[in-house]
């Protein structure tokens, strides 16, 4: 995933959550574009990955899909299902959850150590 996003081309549709597209709105959307799915947690990762695979580059054609996940609890077996959709180019995590095992190629951890630090800083600052 590390050096893609300087390559895409990041022109996209910003659909809020609970917004809901018929089909020719989506595939307007989707079609040809890369996604780029945003969300706070993922758990099991059965909706998003069903979303991304049926969905964004199945049925509505996107060109390839992105996840970027504030906490990645991946519990049971999220990271099998990452590792084997294959129309999920690449998911970035933060590190607020450990994993128990290694990741698979299409996920990447990301510390979020600078995060913290930063607000700590900032409030000493003040």
């Amino acid at each position: 995933v590390k050096g893609q996003v300087q390559s895409m081309d990041l022109r996209e549709v910003e659909l809020p959550t609970g917004k809901i597209l018929i089909n020719e709105e989506a595939k307007a959307a989707f079609e040809g574009k890369t996604a780029i799915i945003v969300d706070d947690i993922a758990d099991t990762c059965g909706t998003l990955l069903r979303a991304v695979s049926n969905n964004i580059v199945g049925q509505y054609q996107a060109k390839e899909a992105y996840a970027v996940i504030t906490h990645g609890v991946l519990s049971g077996n999220a990271l099998e299902k990452i590792a084997n959709t294959k129309e999920l180019k690449g998911m970035i995590i933060t590190d607020s959850f450990p994993l128990k095992c290694e990741p698979p190629a299409n996920l990447e951890i990301v510390s979020s150590a600078p995060i913290f630090a930063e607000a700590i800083y900032s409030s000493i600052e003040k």
